[in-house]
């Protein structure tokens, strides 16, 4: 997402208000991640795609990171970190918000660090601000081991980048373990990466056999005879979900394969009972085909009618063979900020002429408080 900038003119003359016309409100209830971009988070390679830098002690990566501290001094005076790939960079730059998560402690009573996500040169520029310990990238950890998490919006990326950690703002080492970076987005689904098995799934298998297994919905044995929604697997909105879904752009994304050539199945996106309404017809945009590549799908819609009963999932009884599905999850689609319009001044014989460049920004209001003007000219 862009961040739009506004320029202010200032020198007494006048002064702008810029209103954009896309606020976003969305509320749903519950978090989807992505996948973990940082390699050997665990450690389990040792030193592998790791790096140290600095002289204030020494960095261990046997399993788990350990910072043994031999002198106070500038947290950046020793630190260890993993410099991105491009491909870990093509990530960041989708945007949105991401997530910083690890356990660490200390074997003293406490210990502060700065946690380093941005800029690998220039002028270091980095997603969460270090300030003598009291940034929102400064850490403060006791004895304990625990999970610490760390969150931030994505608007810029650097042609070359680094995670890590700079620690030897105090003398107290640092024990670290499970690095993960991830995309997180509100998501509608409860239970829709199957972490909970089926818990919030209805499963109607019919003559097949559909369960969670190694964290994926199966439907193996699908006979291919019958009705299509003889096979079937759907989770219920809970309330908390219908009352975060309100009218406007949605996008649904799920994981899927088959294990041999390819497989039918219908994305069932709607109301339970009634008319069966759906926001994705199964003659038209709800009938997909995968083959044995699990893939990402991504479908889109306009929602503008909810019903007192919703149900997500799958209905699979297209042909005989298997299905397999996974990280099923409906987000509302937020609006890209467009940027500020861009505004020159200039005065010719007592004529004050303000230039807008026009980027889909409402201009609303100009007031020009301190300055009598003769006229004034707004072109566009």
């Amino acid at each position: 997402m862009n961040k739009a900038t506004i320029k202010q003119i200032t020198a007494g003359l006048f002064s702008m208000l810029l209103m954009i016309g896309f606020a976003v409100d969305s509320s749903a209830q519950y978090k989807s991640y992505g996948e973990n971009i940082i390699f050997n988070g665990d450690f389990s390679m040792g030193d592998s795609l790791w790096a140290v830098e600095g002289f204030r002690g020494t960095v261990t990566h046997n399993d788990t990171l350990i910072f043994t501290i031999t002198e106070a001094g500038s947290p950046w005076e020793l630190q260890s970190y993993q410099v991105l790939s491009a491909d870990q960079i093509a990530a960041l730059a989708t945007g949105g918000t991401w997530e910083l998560s690890f356990d660490a402690m200390t074997t003293d009573s406490a210990k502060n660090f700065h946690a380093f996500l941005g800029h690998n040169g220039g002028g270091w520029e980095r997603y969460w601000a270090t300030d003598n310990g009291n940034g929102t990238g400064d850490v403060a950890i006791d004895d304990t081991m625990r999970t610490y998490t760390l969150t931030t919006d994505i608007t810029e990326t650097w042609e070359s980048m680094k995670i890590g950690f700079e620690v030897a703002g105090d003398a107290s080492d640092l024990y670290m373990d499970n690095l993960m970076l991830r995309k997180v987005t509100d998501n509608l689904i409860f239970n829709g990466d199957f972490s909970y098995g089926d818990s919030t799934w209805v499963l109607s298998p019919g003559a097949a056999t559909v369960g969670v297994v190694d964290g994926e919905m199966v439907f193996s044995n699908i006979p291919g005879t019958g009705n299509t929604y003889d096979v079937q697997a759907m989770h219920r909105l809970s309330a908390e979900s219908l009352d975060s879904l309100k009218p406007g752009p949605y996008q649904v994304t799920f994981d899927a394969r088959t294990s041999e050539g390819t497989q039918e199945v219908h994305l069932f996106f709607g109301e339970v009972g009634g008319g069966w309404a759906r926001y994705f017809p199964e003659a038209g945009s709800g009938r997909i085909t995968v083959d044995t590549e699990m893939k990402t799908y991504t479908l889109e819609t306009a929602i503008e009618t909810t019903y007192e009963t919703m149900q997500i999932g799958f209905e699979a009884n297209y042909a005989a063979g298997d299905f397999i599905f996974d990280n099923l999850a409906v987000t509302r689609i937020t609006d890209i900020v467009p940027d500020a319009p861009e505004v020159a001044l200039s005065t010719e014989n007592g004529v004050v002429t303000i230039s807008v460049t026009n980027n889909g920004v409402l201009l609303m209001m100009c007031s020009l408080p301190t300055l009598r003007l003769q006229a004034v000219k707004v072109v566009h």
